[in-house]
Formats: structure tokens, C-alpha cells, sequence
């Protein structure tokens, strides 16, 4: 009897401890996805500590958020101390998830980001060739990725660089990428040698279809088009 009520109490002190846990997941999940979808300048700059969850959705969210409120009208506005904080919690929370998933390429892209926004070239670079290594054909990075690289052209080392160029042919031949590349193609004269290079090295079919993404851009911009 009396080791059947041990067995019983091991048993409750156990599941109690699982509830706890899962509570505790629970609530992570819910802040990243708060963070993601509803959070602001300010409640990252007052961000203590991130309390990852486990899940990548969890991860994309944190990302998701920061991305925002670095890049938002707010965020560039900000100067002085109150940049600075921003900046320094979400490079922690950018590195945190790095540190917890090394492939998790866009949360290197990030890093990437943030270390341009502080002139650390060699960060940059360093997190720029993690992202192109662990997402080298994910076309909705290697867009973000592209105008990144263009912002930091001057800063790339001979790795970055290939992977910039690598990007540049895949946005090329797909079907969501290749109007993007097509509008800086129009809009930015530096850029078209850059690619040119690229598209000269693609199958021929490939080399049609951005010419006709190229007509269309082309005729839209001289009509007064965005």
C-alpha cells in the first residue's frame, strides 16, 4: 500500500511537472506569435529577454517582428541610445535562434542585416555566407537577400559575392522573382552590368523569359508606372 501511494504521488508530481512545461510552451508560442503579428518599436526595445519556444514557426515569428520594427518609419527614426537598443535585442534574438538552429537561413539573413546597419563588415559577410549556404534555392529569402547584398556591394568578400550572383540566376529564372529583379534592372543603371554578366550565363530560354519580364518592365516605367 505504502509503495503504491509513492508510485501514485511520483505519478501527480510528474504530470504537475508536464502541465508546467507545456503551459510554459504554450506561452512562449503565444508571445512569438504576438511578437510577429502584433508587437511594435516599443515593445522590442524594451525586450529583456526573448524566451524562445522550440518550434521554427515560433522562430519565423520573432524574425518576422524584428524585421518589421528595424525597418519601420519608427524604428529608422530613432536615433541615439534608443536605436542602439532596438538594434542590440533583436541581434540577440537573431542570434539566439542561430545559436539553437545553425541552418535557419533567414534568421542569418537577418543577422546579415543587422550587422550592415552597424558597418561590421565582416560580420555581415559572415552571416550572409551562412544564409546563402543553408538557403541557397529558397527564392523568398534570396529576395530579401538581393537587395541586401546590393545596399552592402561594396563590403562583399569573394564568398558573398558568389552567392549574390548565384541569387541573382535564381530570382532570374522564377516566376516570382523575376519582375523584381527586372524593376531594379530598369531603375538601377549599376546594377545592369551586375546582372547582365548573370543572364549571359543562363539556358537561352531562361534568357527570353526575362527579356519579355524586362518589355513589360521597361514599357510600365516609361508610362509613369512604380
Amino acid at each position: 500500500m505504502r509503495i503504491r501511494k509513492i508510485q501514485l504521488l511520483v505519478l501527480a508530481g510528474a504530470f504537475a511537472a508536464l502541465c508546467v512545461y507545456a503551459a510554459t510552451l504554450a506561452q512562449r508560442e503565444y508571445t512569438a506569435f504576438r511578437a510577429g503579428t502584433a508587437w511594435g518599436v516599443t515593445e522590442f526595445q524594451g525586450l529583456s529577454s526573448s524566451k524562445l519556444a522550440a518550434s521554427h514557426a515560433s522562430n519565423q515569428d520573432w524574425l518576422d517582428g524584428c524585421l518589421r520594427a528595424v525597418t519601420s518609419i519608427k524604428g529608422r527614426l530613432l536615433y541615439g541610445e534608443s536605436r542602439v537598443q532596438l538594434l542590440e535585442n533583436c541581434t540577440r534574438v537573431a542570434g539566439e535562434i542561430t545559436d539553437a538552429s545553425r541552418s535557419n537561413a533567414y534568421a542569418w539573413y537577418f543577422q546579415a542585416y543587422m550587422a550592415l546597419q552597424n558597418e561590421a563588415d565582416s560580420d555581415f559577410n559572415a552571416a550572409l555566407v551562412k544564409s546563402y549556404q543553408y538557403g541557397p534555392t529558397e527564392q523568398w529569402i534570396a529576395e530579401l537577400r538581393v537587395p541586401l547584398a546590393e545596399r552592402g556591394l561594396a563590403s562583399l568578400n569573394p564568398q558573398a559575392q558568389e552567392g549574390h550572383q548565384n541569387d541573382l540566376g535564381l530570382l532570374v529564372q522564377s516566376r516570382r522573382g523575376i519582375g523584381s529583379i527586372a524593376r531594379r534592372y530598369v531603375r538601377d543603371p549599376g546594377f545592369r552590368t551586375r546582372l547582365t554578366d548573370v543572364v549571359e550565363t543562363l539556358p537561352q530560354p531562361a534568357q527570353q523569359q526575362f527579356l519579355r519580364a524586362l518589355k513589360v518592365e521597361v514599357a510600365r516605367f516609361q508610362n509613369g508606372g512604380q
